[in-house]
Formats: C-alpha cells, structure tokens, sequence
C-alpha cells in the first residue's frame, strides 16, 4: 500500500468530501468526543457540526452534479482513492448505495466489488487483495472489516471480535485497522497467512491517522490529552511513542521505517521525520508557510506547502516545487516507484518523476541545494544569513531558533534551540565553536531504572564531527503542567551516561519557573527524574523530609543496610565531600591542582574532594594538616558554608531591624573568634537556626544536623 493523504480539512473541503465523509466525521464527534480530526474543529463541537453541514451541502451538490475524468470512471469515487501497483479501489455512490470498486490500471477494467445493501467505504488494496469496512446488510450492525481475494473471488470477514471497526490498511499480508470499543480507539493486527488477531496498542489508546508500510504501523493518539505519534514494529512486537509535544502532532505517513507527520507550534505547521532503525528525529521543513505531507514513499515526501506543492528529499533535506497536471493541488496524490501519480477529482494521471522534471510539473534544481555535502536543514528566517553578513543582524536573531532534528548553530552569535516538546533548551553562547556546527536533538521514551522516576522523556543531543565545545553549554528542562504525587525539591537533573547510570548534574533549581539548569561540555543524554531513597531508622526522626530530599539528590547515600545513622557525629573530611558533591565540582575546573596536606595522602578516599575545596579557599587546615578523620563541629561547618557561600553567591548583609542577632542566643560566647563573623552571617542566612536559644557552635555536627544545614545552604543557591 502506498502512504497517501491520511485525513481532511476544513480549508480543504473541495478536496474529496463525500456525504459519507459527513456522517463519519459527525459520527466520531459525537461518538468520541475527537479533538482533532479535522484540525480546525477543536475548540467547539456545535461549531464543528456547523462547519460539517456546510460542507455536507457542497459535497452533496458536486456528487449530484458529477464530475467527467482524464481517466474515466464508471462509478465516481465518493472518498479517498487508494493505489498498488496497478489496482486502484475506491467507494462510490454509484447505485444508490456505497460499494467499493476496483480498477486494473493497466487494463482500464472496473469492476463493482461489493452489492451489500449496507455501507461498504475506506477501502484498500496490496497486490490481490482488497479490504473495506462495513456495516452489514441495511447498516444494521456496527463497522467490520472484511477482506476479498480477487484470484480465487473469496470475501471474508476479518474482524471476529464485538466494536466498531474503521480504517482499515492493508500491506505486506497484514490488515491493521481501528477498534473503538469499550470508548477506546485501539490499533488491530490481522496476518492473512495465519489468519491470527491481535490487538498491538496499549489500554487507553485513542488512535486516529493510521499509517503502514508492511512492517511499522503509526498513528496520532490522543490517550494523554494531545495527539502524540506512536509506532508499533510488527517484527519486534513493541509499542513506542516518539513524540511528547505540548501541541497536536498529526497525519503520520510511514515508509521503509521511517515516520513523517506534521506538528503545529505557535500557528504554523512543519514536518519532521523519525528513523526507527536510529531513533534520529529530523526537522523537514522550515518557515513562515503551513506543511502537511500528504504521500511518502523512500525518500521523498509530498507536501502541501500553503497553496503550493513540494517534493522534499529527506536525505539532503531540499524541496521542489511540483505543478500538477491540473495546475491545481490535487485531491490526492502518491508516490509509487519513482512515480508521481494524481487523483485530481476527475481522473489518474501517472507520471515517472524523471518525466514530470522534463515537463516542467517538477522545478529541476529549483529546490534548496545544501550548503555542504552533507545534509542541512532548511533555513529558518533567524537562521538566514551567513558568517559575511553578521553586521546585518538585529537582535531577533538571538531569539529562539529552531526545535529538535539537526540544527544549524552559528558560531558568532548566542544561540538557543530546544526539544520539540518545548521542555528542554540549549543556551549556546557565541564563541562555543569556532565555526558553524551543526546539533542534532532528539526525544527518547522514559528513562527506566530501580528507584527512579522519570518524569520526562529522555532528550539526547549530537554535536557533528565530535566537535568539542570551548565554552559550557547551558541546558534546562522544565517540569511544568507535569503531575507530582512527590516534593518538587526530590527532581534532579540527571545526565543519562553510555552505561545507563543516571549522574545528578543540576546546577541551579527555579521552582517558580519549575526550569532545572545545568551545563555540558559534551554529547549526552539527560531527563527530569526523582529519586526515592528512603531510609530504615529516619522515619520519625526531625530532619526525615530533608533527608529524603537530600537523598534524592544522591548527596548522602546512607549506609549498606539500608540506615542512615542521623544522629552519627559527621567526621570533617566527609562534610567537605557532600558539600563538593552537592555543588557538582569537577576536578578539571580548578586551575591548579598540586596541594596536599601531609595528613591527606593522595590515595585517601576524600583526598580530591579536600583538595578542590582547598583550591577555592572553603578550608585551610592547621600546620599542614586537615584531620580529615576529626569531627567537624557546628561552628566550623558554618564557617565552611559562608566561605563558600561568599565564593559562589553575592553575599550583602542584611540592615533589616528584623534579622537573626546573635545576642538572641544564650551560648553567643561560646563562639570561637576566628568563627564569630561566618556564625553571625550564617544566621542571618537562615542556615544555622540553633535550638532552645542556644546555638552549640563546639558541638560536634550529626549527620542529620549537617545534612540540614547544607540543605538551607543549597536553598539560598537556588540549588535545591
């Protein structure tokens, strides 16, 4: 079967809109409530039942006063047109009563496929088979699928299990179609050899649009709200939803594995395509026109461009303008063996593409050329110019430029691009490469791992040519209209590493934008998750809530048997790590590397931890030393947190009349001098609270007690 036009619209409705049309899209917005078959109709079904009405009349009007062909046609077809090879089948309101009819292109021979007295609509063929719904004798039953073979002259019905059944597709000895029982709309799978079925689409589905090429079905479903695209491999058995977007993502077409559709951002519809054998997600089309592929086949895809007509080759990503026949867009049109062929309303026209070019229907290197050998995207109006023009630009050029597939940065300027979903973006600062380069951005599935939930899709991104960044590049994802049944303050940005170990790397948390931040220097994967990590003796305990989100942010882990010792005095060199863990220092961003103090040799456990914040000035030790196995009181943890404080945040002390004093607490003296300062300014912070009036400075810290006040630390960084 050959992918061609999957649905009708509103702007469309001289394009093949027969009365059956009518009651079928009356009959699915009545029935279940669809949101977006017909794309303009979302908003109001009294509107959309208006619309419908209207454009009842006018199909009504021209099926009564007939159309003559270049091919003709016995019996007008009344619906969409569907090709193989040389069989071409279509329904037809011939005899008072909708039939499916058959057509032997080679030999012009039509023949009447059905006399029930039911409707008979949605046909398909693939080589001698064709396959049609139906609704039985005077329409007194719901839709089944029935199958004929045109050798042997044998009609069957293939659908054997109670609901409705629509849509029906037929292609390498499989009849894939919808069910709508029990109020969903689930994807079924009929071997002909076999004679087995099989539903292939998860609980809840809500699918429309669909699409086959033999191996991979794809289709819109609108299980979760929107319409998202999901693919079945009939090989593989499995099940994969390829698109997350915030919007409608519609009409998939599928061809030799790979998948095109049409999604609507911010009033303007493009194209992308997904390769299934890489997972590769590529932007097809750019600009301020509306793109919907209406045929696909190989590498090429048909596409309604506003009023226009494009031929667009997915491999170097080019577009053709194309003229047909009838210097109209037609009402359908496919792709078959390097063949255009036409369905204009009156007549097949079937032309190889090679002769179309010759005839001028195809513009001959008319399309976008590629700016090097390898494969470009078309450009976006923020993405127009070339490194000679820069004292052109304006500042719109700084703006967002493009969403997932293959993407153009320019190396002279800031650049931001994102995840088609809306949720992930890339700060790229001017001087990030030393040319142009190109990142690829993709969307995997959910992130699956013991303890962990992911809360969205896994976002993977490419730099070409292992090109290696000379600047950080900042990374966000936002956790916005995403349900939690957990504490926001548990999400962590992870990194997703070759080995599938999940590596916190969130740099900075705004939870009133719900946007965690961080940086990369690399190739990588990363996703929203949260942790659950929960500990077998902090249930009751005072500082339980913030352990789990300390925990969550693998900063203390706990121990072996599952405790975490709260009330365990914590030693010094273990508060320097967690604190350097917490803040995701890297030994290669300190300059130097070479101090050691004689009680940390370079082999001990925590020596690079104790080291890096040596480096930044947090410590200093005592002749030499550091005693990293001494325990660490409350005073020196807070002298620790201000140095770094200082160091990472602009610190300003409060005039406030209202602030923290230390002459509220009764212990005030007990304060060594040397920490008098960091203590005053930590309680102003919030960060030390003390208890009873009393602050403790020379107590040694418990576990509980420095993973709190590290929290808090955190907190005022916007880290947590």
């Amino acid at each position: 079967m050959i992918a061609g036009l999957p649905n009708l619209y509103v702007d469309e409705i001289s394009y093949a809109f027969s009365p059956w049309d009518f009651f079928y899209e009356l009959y699915k917005i009545l029935s279940f409530k669809r949101k977006a078959g017909l794309v303009e109709m979302r908003k109001d079904n009294k509107h959309a039942i208006l619309l419908l009405v209207i454009m009842f009349v006018i199909a009504l009007t021209s099926f009564v006063s007939g159309d003559s062909g270049n091919l003709s046609f016995k019996a007008k077809p009344g619906g969409d047109v569907r090709m193989d090879g040389n069989n071409i089948v279509w329904m037809s309101y011939n005899n008072g009563n909708w039939d499916i009819y058959h057509m032997d292109i080679s030999t012009g021979v039509e023949t009447q496929i059905t006399h029930d007295s039911g409707t008979q609509g949605n046909p398909d063929v693939w080589q001698n088979y064709i396959v049609w719904q139906s609704n039985g004798e005077n329409g007194s039953r719901n839709f089944d699928i029935y199958l004929y073979d045109m050798e042997s002259k044998q009609e069957k019905k293939i659908s054997n299990i109670e609901g409705d059944h629509q849509d029906p597709i037929i292609s390498n000895g499989k009849v894939v179609w919808v069910d709508t029982e029990y109020g969903e709309r689930n994807i079924m799978l009929y071997d002909i050899k076999t004679e087995t079925l099989d539903k292939v689409s998860s609980d809840g589905a809500q699918a429309f649009g669909i699409s086959f090429d033999g191996q991979v079905i794809s289709w819109m479903d609108a299980r979760d709200g929107d319409f998202d695209i999901y693919l079945y491999d009939t090989s593989q058995k499995t099940e994969k939803q390829i698109t997350y977007g915030l919007g409608d993502e519609l009409d998939p077409l599928v061809s030799d594995g790979k998948v095109v559709w049409m999604v609507s951002h911010n009033g303007v519809s493009q194209v992308y395509m997904y390769e299934t054998k890489n997972g590769y997600t590529t932007k097809l089309t750019a600009g301020r026109d509306n793109h919907r592929p209406i045929a696909f086949s190989g590498d090429s895809v048909l596409i309604i461009k506003d009023d226009k007509l494009v031929l667009n080759d997915v491999n170097r990503i080019v577009e053709q303008p194309i003229k047909s026949p009838s210097g109209t867009i037609p009402k359908q049109a496919f792709l078959y063996e390097n063949k255009v062929i036409w369905y204009d309303g009156k007549g097949i026209v079937e032309e190889k593409v090679s002769d179309a070019v010759k005839r001028g229907l195809i513009a001959e290197n008319d399309g976008q050329e590629p700016a090097n050998p390898t494969p470009t995207p078309t450009p976006s109006p923020n993405n127009k110019h070339s490194a000679s023009d820069k004292d052109d630009r304006d500042s719109s050029e700084n703006d967002k430029q493009e969403v997932n597939g293959r993407i153009l940065i320019r190396y002279d300027r800031d650049n931001i691009i994102g995840s088609q979903d809306g949720r992930m973006t890339m700060k790229i600062a001017a001087g990030t490469f030393d040319k142009d380069t190109y990142i690829i951005i993709n969307q995997d599935s959910q992130f699956k791992g013991d303890g962990y939930l992911c809360l969205t899709p896994v976002y993977r991104w490419h730099i070409e040519g292992n090109v290696k960044p000379q600047k950080p590049i900042e990374i966000s994802i936002s956790y916005k209209n995403i349900t939690l049944n957990h504490n926001p303050k548990k999400i962590c940005l992870y990194e997703i590493q070759d080995n599938e170990i999940p590596k916190p790397i969130t740099l900075k948390i705004d939870h009133q934008s719900n946007m965690l931040t961080s940086t990369v220097r690399d190739n990588g994967k990363a996703a929203l998750m949260i942790y659950n990590k929960e500990f077998n003796d902090t249930e009751k305990h005072w500082a339980s809530d913030v352990l789990e989100i300390i925990a969550a942010h693998h900063i203390i882990n706990g121990y072996e048997d599952g405790s975490f010792k709260p009330d365990k005095d914590m030693t010094r060199a273990e508060f320097v790590k967690i604190l350097i863990s917490s803040l995701h220092i890297n030994k290669e961003d300190i300059q130097a590397y070479d101090i050691n103090f004689i009680d940390v040799p370079e082999n001990y456990w925590a020596s690079e931890y104790i080291n890096i914040a040596y480096e930044k000035g947090w410590i200093s030790g005592y002749n030499g030393k550091f005693n990293p196995n001494d325990t660490i009181t409350r005073e020196q943890m807070a002298s620790i947190l201000m140095r770094a404080y200082k160091d990472i945040a602009a610190y300003a002390e409060s005039s406030s009349d209202d602030k923290p004093n230390l002459s509220d607490y009764k212990d005030k003296d007990k304060i060594s001098p040397w920490a008098l300062e960091a203590m005053k300014e930590a309680v102003e912070l919030g960060i030390i609270n003390g208890y009873n009036n009393e602050l403790s400075p020379g107590r040694n810290a418990t576990r509980a007690e420095a993973a709190v006040m590290l929290y808090r630390y955190l907190e005022k960084l916007g880290k947590m």
